[in-house]
């Protein structure tokens, strides 16, 4: 019995998880064209995007870019060139 109680709880937990990651819209939602944003870490104050804060979603002409909260949003409408100029670059 404890071992079907100790299943049920690690079976229990392990579908509660939530992998930290990049939190960028799935294709079906980004406009065509648009490059996925390609960092696990807010644009602007690089704290971690986890899916548990107000995470904003913008797109900069052709580049996807997500906040950990409408804060670091303003502060990067405030100066977009010098947080763009730290994104990686794709191939």
């Amino acid at each position: 019995m404890k071992a079907a109680f100790a299943v049920l709880l690690l079976v229990a937990g392990l579908s509660s998880c939530q992998t930290a990651g990049p939190t960028s819209r799935p294709v079906s939602q980004r406009p065509a064209g648009v490059r996925p944003y390609p960092m696990v870490t807010c644009a602007v104050c690089e704290d971690l995007l986890d899916g548990r804060g107000p995470e904003v979603t913008e797109v900069r002409g052709r580049q996807e870019l997500i906040f950990c909260s409408p804060a670091c949003q303003q502060r990067f409408q405030a100066s977009p060139s010098r947080y763009l100029a730290a994104l990686p670059r794709a191939n």
